[in-house]
């Protein structure tokens, strides 16, 4: 999988706290989450055309997964799903940078993630007509995967037909 340098999403130690906890809290089984943020920086690099994509989490929301399953997870509860998107969005100008859950070994996209992150970005018109507040909020996401055993995290995002691997930052906390 190509490392993409030019996305970065900046994870701050309270929200990275927040995530371990959502991990402890579903082991051993898959945890589930949404991290939201502000829309990215937009950097122009050296080359015309060229920009760097700096995205900073701002808001982490555990959510309890439908199936407790240690190989995958599940939430059929759109209108939470809608609620928090919404709220989010109208009360606090963000949005859904991330779609949140661990492994319970490795910091990898399974199978399913592979194929979720692609039906996602490619079929995301189709899905859930109603609430167009969902679709929209689930195109191009960076998927962030944590390994619950060491806490490594990772990130991933399906983009233009290609999956890449994106540059996770812890920032710690300064005084």
């Amino acid at each position: 999988m190509k490392f993409e340098k030019n996305l970065i999403f900046f994870i701050n130690q309270e929200i990275f706290e927040k995530l371990k906890k959502c991990v402890l809290k579903a082991s051993p089984n898959e945890s589930f989450g949404l991290i939201l943020g502000s829309k990215p920086l937009e950097i122009p690099l050296e080359n015309p055309g060229e920009f760097q994509y700096q995205f900073s989490a701002e808001v982490f929301e555990c959510i309890e997964s439908d199936e407790s399953s240690p190989v995958n997870f599940l939430s059929e509860n759109v209108e939470e799903l809608n609620r928090i998107i919404k709220d989010a969005n109208q009360k606090y100008d963000m949005r859904v940078l991330s779609i949140f859950h661990s492994h319970p070994g490795g910091a990898y996209p399974s199978g399913f993630d592979v194929n979720y992150m692609k039906f996602l970005d490619e079929f995301y018109t189709d899905l859930l007509k109603p609430p167009r507040m969902l679709k929209t909020a689930i195109k191009n996401q960076i998927w962030t995967i944590m390994d619950a055993s060491n806490y490594e995290l990772n990130g991933f995002i399906y983009l233009q037909g290609e999956y890449l691997q994106v540059n996770v930052q812890i920032k710690s906390e300064q005084k």
